[in-house]
Protein backbone atom coordinates (compact mmCIF):
# COMPACT_ATOMS: atom_id res chain seq x y z
CA UNK A 1 0.00 0.00 0.00
CA UNK A 2 1.26 3.27 -0.52
CA UNK A 3 1.32 5.42 2.35
CA UNK A 4 0.59 9.42 1.53
CA UNK A 5 0.29 11.92 4.57
CA UNK A 6 -2.34 13.85 5.08
CA UNK A 7 -0.54 17.11 3.92
CA UNK A 8 0.12 15.06 0.56
CA UNK A 9 -3.72 14.02 0.23
CA UNK A 10 -4.99 17.84 0.81
CA UNK A 11 -2.96 18.83 -2.20
CA UNK A 12 -4.20 15.99 -4.29
CA UNK A 13 -8.11 17.43 -3.07
CA UNK A 14 -6.99 20.14 -4.25
CA UNK A 15 -6.05 19.10 -7.80
CA UNK A 16 -8.85 17.13 -8.47
CA UNK A 17 -10.78 20.72 -7.56
CA UNK A 18 -9.27 22.32 -10.23
CA UNK A 19 -10.07 20.05 -12.98
CA UNK A 20 -14.02 21.16 -13.14
CA UNK A 21 -14.91 18.95 -9.47
CA UNK A 22 -14.41 16.20 -11.16
CA UNK A 23 -15.62 14.54 -7.95
CA UNK A 24 -19.21 16.58 -7.90
CA UNK A 25 -20.67 15.53 -11.48
CA UNK A 26 -23.73 14.50 -9.66
CA UNK A 27 -25.58 15.44 -7.25
CA UNK A 28 -25.16 11.67 -5.58
CA UNK A 29 -21.30 11.95 -6.29
CA UNK A 30 -20.80 15.16 -4.75
CA UNK A 31 -22.19 14.70 -1.52
CA UNK A 32 -21.32 10.19 -1.11
CA UNK A 33 -18.88 8.54 0.62
CA UNK A 34 -14.98 8.41 -0.17
CA UNK A 35 -12.69 5.64 1.45
CA UNK A 36 -9.61 7.65 0.60
CA UNK A 37 -6.26 4.38 0.64
CA UNK A 38 -3.82 7.22 0.53
CA UNK A 39 -5.59 8.41 4.19
CA UNK A 40 -4.43 5.95 6.50
CA UNK A 41 -1.86 5.92 9.18
CA UNK A 42 0.49 3.38 8.87
CA UNK A 43 0.38 0.16 6.79
CA UNK A 44 -1.72 -2.42 6.51
CA UNK A 45 -1.31 -5.64 4.99
CA UNK A 46 -3.57 -6.83 1.91
CA UNK A 47 -5.03 -9.89 4.14
CA UNK A 48 -6.14 -8.20 6.83
CA UNK A 49 -9.99 -7.16 7.45
CA UNK A 50 -9.78 -3.65 8.79
CA UNK A 51 -13.43 -2.02 9.59
CA UNK A 52 -14.60 1.40 9.00
CA UNK A 53 -14.37 1.60 12.64
CA UNK A 54 -11.45 0.92 12.73
CA UNK A 55 -9.32 3.08 10.66
CA UNK A 56 -7.91 6.46 11.62
CA UNK A 57 -9.54 9.85 11.22
CA UNK A 58 -8.73 10.52 7.16
CA UNK A 59 -9.82 6.92 6.08
CA UNK A 60 -13.87 8.32 4.76
CA UNK A 61 -13.80 11.75 3.62
CA UNK A 62 -17.02 13.09 2.37
CA UNK A 63 -16.88 16.42 0.17
CA UNK A 64 -19.60 19.21 0.54
CA UNK A 65 -19.81 21.10 -2.81
CA UNK A 66 -21.31 24.63 -3.49
CA UNK A 67 -23.00 23.86 -6.21
CA UNK A 68 -24.69 20.78 -5.32
CA UNK A 69 -24.93 20.88 -0.94
CA UNK A 70 -25.02 24.89 -0.97
CA UNK A 71 -22.14 25.40 1.03
CA UNK A 72 -20.14 28.76 0.30
CA UNK A 73 -16.77 26.68 0.38
CA UNK A 74 -16.41 23.50 -0.77
CA UNK A 75 -15.23 21.38 2.69
CA UNK A 76 -14.06 18.07 3.31
CA UNK A 77 -14.09 15.37 6.61
CA UNK A 78 -14.48 12.54 7.75
CA UNK A 79 -17.81 11.42 7.74
CA UNK A 80 -17.33 8.81 10.62
CA UNK A 81 -16.38 11.85 12.93
CA UNK A 82 -18.17 14.81 11.66
CA UNK A 83 -22.23 15.29 10.82
CA UNK A 84 -23.39 17.34 8.44
CA UNK A 85 -23.90 19.63 10.13
CA UNK A 86 -20.71 20.44 11.37
CA UNK A 87 -19.32 20.26 8.37
CA UNK A 88 -21.68 23.27 6.87
CA UNK A 89 -21.02 25.48 10.34
CA UNK A 90 -17.21 25.34 9.13
CA UNK A 91 -17.71 26.28 5.50
CA UNK A 92 -20.61 29.16 7.35
CA UNK A 93 -17.45 30.27 9.04
CA UNK A 94 -14.57 30.68 7.02
CA UNK A 95 -16.75 32.07 4.12
CA UNK A 96 -18.22 35.29 7.13
CA UNK A 97 -14.38 35.54 7.62
CA UNK A 98 -13.27 35.89 4.12
CA UNK A 99 -16.32 37.70 2.86
CA UNK A 100 -16.91 40.19 5.72
CA UNK A 101 -20.15 39.46 6.48
CA UNK A 102 -21.38 39.63 9.97
CA UNK A 103 -25.23 38.41 9.12
CA UNK A 104 -22.93 34.70 8.45
CA UNK A 105 -20.74 35.08 11.06
CA UNK A 106 -23.76 35.41 13.97
CA UNK A 107 -25.19 32.37 11.83
CA UNK A 108 -22.81 30.45 13.54
CA UNK A 109 -22.12 32.01 16.78
CA UNK A 110 -23.32 31.09 20.32
CA UNK A 111 -25.19 34.72 20.99
CA UNK A 112 -23.67 35.71 24.40
CA UNK A 113 -20.29 35.01 23.58
CA UNK A 114 -20.88 36.85 20.19
CA UNK A 115 -22.17 40.02 22.63
CA UNK A 116 -18.69 39.29 24.72
CA UNK A 117 -16.34 39.20 21.69
CA UNK A 118 -18.13 42.32 20.37
CA UNK A 119 -17.65 44.12 23.52
CA UNK A 120 -14.07 42.99 24.12
CA UNK A 121 -12.76 44.09 20.66
CA UNK A 122 -14.18 47.30 21.34
CA UNK A 123 -16.79 46.36 18.00
CA UNK A 124 -19.58 48.42 17.74
CA UNK A 125 -21.52 45.33 16.13
CA UNK A 126 -21.05 41.81 14.35
CA UNK A 127 -20.19 43.58 10.92
CA UNK A 128 -16.99 45.22 12.68
CA UNK A 129 -16.66 42.03 14.27
CA UNK A 130 -16.33 40.24 11.11
CA UNK A 131 -14.18 42.75 9.69
CA UNK A 132 -11.68 42.78 12.47
CA UNK A 133 -11.69 39.13 12.31
CA UNK A 134 -10.83 39.31 8.32
CA UNK A 135 -8.07 41.91 9.18
CA UNK A 136 -6.92 40.23 11.87
CA UNK A 137 -6.61 36.47 9.92
CA UNK A 138 -4.96 38.42 7.17
CA UNK A 139 -2.18 39.48 9.25
CA UNK A 140 -1.96 36.74 11.67
CA UNK A 141 -1.34 34.42 8.36
CA UNK A 142 0.38 36.86 6.02
CA UNK A 143 -2.05 35.99 3.10
CA UNK A 144 -2.53 39.85 2.09
CA UNK A 145 -6.03 41.52 2.62
CA UNK A 146 -7.23 40.52 -0.66
CA UNK A 147 -8.00 37.00 0.02
CA UNK A 148 -10.53 34.15 -0.78
CA UNK A 149 -11.38 30.95 0.78
CA UNK A 150 -12.11 28.38 -1.42
CA UNK A 151 -11.29 25.02 0.08
CA UNK A 152 -11.38 23.97 3.07
CA UNK A 153 -10.47 20.27 4.65
CA UNK A 154 -11.32 19.41 8.57
CA UNK A 155 -7.98 16.97 9.06
CA UNK A 156 -9.12 15.88 12.71
CA UNK A 157 -11.89 15.81 15.04
CA UNK A 158 -10.50 15.67 18.53
CA UNK A 159 -13.07 15.47 21.17
CA UNK A 160 -12.60 15.48 24.97
CA UNK A 161 -10.95 12.12 25.04
CA UNK A 162 -8.00 12.89 23.23
CA UNK A 163 -6.38 14.79 25.78
CA UNK A 164 -6.84 18.39 24.36
CA UNK A 165 -7.70 20.72 27.18
CA UNK A 166 -10.70 22.79 26.53
CA UNK A 167 -10.92 24.63 29.60
CA UNK A 168 -10.16 28.02 28.35
CA UNK A 169 -13.09 27.51 25.75
CA UNK A 170 -15.73 26.14 28.21
CA UNK A 171 -14.94 29.25 30.69
CA UNK A 172 -15.42 31.60 27.88
CA UNK A 173 -18.60 30.24 27.09
CA UNK A 174 -20.12 30.05 30.46
CA UNK A 175 -18.39 33.40 31.49
CA UNK A 176 -20.43 34.88 28.68
CA UNK A 177 -23.69 32.43 29.93
CA UNK A 178 -23.69 30.51 33.10
CA UNK A 179 -26.66 28.72 32.30
CA UNK A 180 -25.35 27.28 28.54
CA UNK A 181 -25.57 23.25 28.56
CA UNK A 182 -22.66 22.39 26.79
CA UNK A 183 -23.73 18.87 25.06
CA UNK A 184 -20.16 18.12 22.90
CA UNK A 185 -16.84 19.88 22.10
CA UNK A 186 -14.07 19.05 19.45
CA UNK A 187 -11.11 20.69 18.36
CA UNK A 188 -10.63 20.58 14.87
CA UNK A 189 -6.93 21.51 12.72
CA UNK A 190 -8.41 23.23 8.68
CA UNK A 191 -6.33 23.06 6.01
CA UNK A 192 -7.41 26.30 4.03
CA UNK A 193 -6.61 27.07 0.65
CA UNK A 194 -7.22 30.63 -0.70
CA UNK A 195 -6.68 32.67 -3.98
CA UNK A 196 -5.84 36.47 -3.89
CA UNK A 197 -5.72 38.85 -6.89
CA UNK A 198 -1.58 38.06 -7.04
CA UNK A 199 -1.92 34.19 -6.50
CA UNK A 200 -1.67 32.00 -9.87
CA UNK A 201 -4.55 29.39 -9.03
CA UNK A 202 -5.13 28.07 -5.24
CA UNK A 203 -2.17 28.58 -2.59
CA UNK A 204 -2.43 26.54 0.51
CA UNK A 205 -2.12 28.39 4.16
CA UNK A 206 0.74 26.55 6.03
CA UNK A 207 3.50 27.24 8.78
CA UNK A 208 5.64 28.31 5.89
CA UNK A 209 3.28 31.83 5.39
CA UNK A 210 2.34 32.42 9.07
CA UNK A 211 -0.59 29.58 10.30
CA UNK A 212 0.62 29.27 13.50
CA UNK A 213 -2.03 29.85 16.23
CA UNK A 214 -1.89 30.01 19.89
CA UNK A 215 -3.86 26.55 19.89
CA UNK A 216 -1.89 24.80 17.22
CA UNK A 217 1.59 25.19 19.43
CA UNK A 218 -0.59 23.94 22.38
CA UNK A 219 -1.24 20.86 20.39
CA UNK A 220 2.21 20.63 19.18
CA UNK A 221 1.04 21.22 15.58
CA UNK A 222 0.75 25.08 14.10
CA UNK A 223 0.51 23.37 10.86
CA UNK A 224 -3.25 23.95 10.85
CA UNK A 225 -5.95 26.97 11.99
CA UNK A 226 -7.63 25.53 14.44
CA UNK A 227 -11.54 26.21 15.78
CA UNK A 228 -13.06 24.73 18.60
CA UNK A 229 -17.16 23.45 17.57
CA UNK A 230 -19.20 23.28 20.39
CA UNK A 231 -22.73 21.73 20.76
CA UNK A 232 -24.56 23.85 23.34
CA UNK A 233 -28.43 23.30 24.19
CA UNK A 234 -28.72 20.90 20.99
CA UNK A 235 -27.06 23.26 18.36
CA UNK A 236 -23.74 23.48 17.06
CA UNK A 237 -21.45 26.86 17.09
CA UNK A 238 -17.60 28.16 16.28
CA UNK A 239 -16.07 28.91 19.52
CA UNK A 240 -13.98 31.52 19.18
Amino acid sequence: MKIRSKKAAIFASAIMLTFSLVSCGSKDSSSSENKVESNLVGNVDKDVNVSSDEMPYGATYKQLDTQYDGVPIVVEYDVRFVQDEEGKLVSDYFSAISTKDGEKLKSVSYEKLMDTRIKDNNCSDIQKLAELMHDSFATEHNIGSDFTFNFLSMQDYKKEDSGFDFSVYDNAVLAADPNAKINSKAAVPVYIMYSDSEANGRELITPENGAYTSMGVDVGDPGYVWICIYNIDGKYYVIY
